[in-house]
């Protein structure tokens, strides 16, 4: 489904990920981790098309995408910022997730209103769907993004910090989403929680000083490259609790 050969990764010529290939099928729920600014970011634009890449390419489905709406019938992708105007209602943001489907004019047919409806649902803000983006919580904007990626109905899910703004409650909520939706998606998020990568991915991408390592949860966490990340000694796993600790 995916497939990155010599991927260098950054802007103004500057490097933050450089040469990186891999092949990767759906069914597949990946963390990428790293320091601020290390390119985690910049690594989900770069394959989504909104940043070009210094070298390298990007296939889908073993084909190259010509286009920006090409892709967006492919992948979705929810980011940190909110690029809306603050006057909309978030059944309007989430339905522009269904753009990709309906053609120039965005007509909605009833099919759209459906897929719309079921991911405010399935995200627990239906309530909330004549409510201005601007004035619900960090944590429900959050929401907004995840179900307005879902109504793009797009097989592979790029997310920034999914997790970021939200309570203990709904990170579990979050979590069992992207379980549910690894089922049958590539989903490819970025976080800081070394702990929630561990728990809820069957893979993980690791970026530090322009490199970029992957393997499974266990295979990493004893590796230096992880420690350098962490800043640590040590990181051992406790299975028994499923949690990391860090020993300096």
């Amino acid at each position: 489904m995916l497939t990155i050969e010599n991927l260098c990764v950054g802007y103004n010529k500057q490097i933050l990920i450089d040469s990186f290939s891999i092949e990767i099928g759906k069914e597949n729920l990946i963390a990428v981790l790293g320091k601020n600014g290390s390119g985690k970011s910049t690594l989900l634009k770069t394959l989504m098309g909104i940043e070009k890449p210094l070298s390298g390419t990007v296939l889908w489905n073993n084909s190259l995408p010509t286009s920006q709406q090409e892709i967006a019938k492919i992948a979705s992708i929810v980011l940190t910022d909110i690029p809306f105007s603050l006057n909309l209602n978030v059944e309007t943001i989430v339905s522009t997730g269904r753009y990709p489907h309906t053609g120039i004019l965005g007509n909605l047919s009833n099919t759209d209103k459906k897929i719309i409806h079921a991911a405010l649902n399935q995200l627990n803000i239906g309530h909330l769907r004549h409510k201005k983006i601007h004035t619900i919580s960090d944590g429900e904007r959050q929401k907004v993004m995840i179900a307005k990626a879902i109504t793009q109905n797009t097989p592979v899910i790029l997310l920034d910090e999914p997790t970021s703004f939200l309570d203990v409650a709904n990170k579990i909520e979050i979590s069992a989403l992207l379980k549910e939706l690894a089922k049958e998606k590539l989903i490819i998020y970025t976080t800081h929680d070394l702990n929630f990568a561990l728990k809820e991915s069957n893979q993980l991408w690791v970026v530090n000083q322009s490199k970029l390592i992957t393997g499974k949860a266990t295979e990493i966490l004893s590796t230096s490259f992880i420690q350098e990340v962490y800043q640590t000694e040590k990181i051992s796993y406790n299975p028994i609790e499923n949690q990391i600790e860090f020993n300096s």
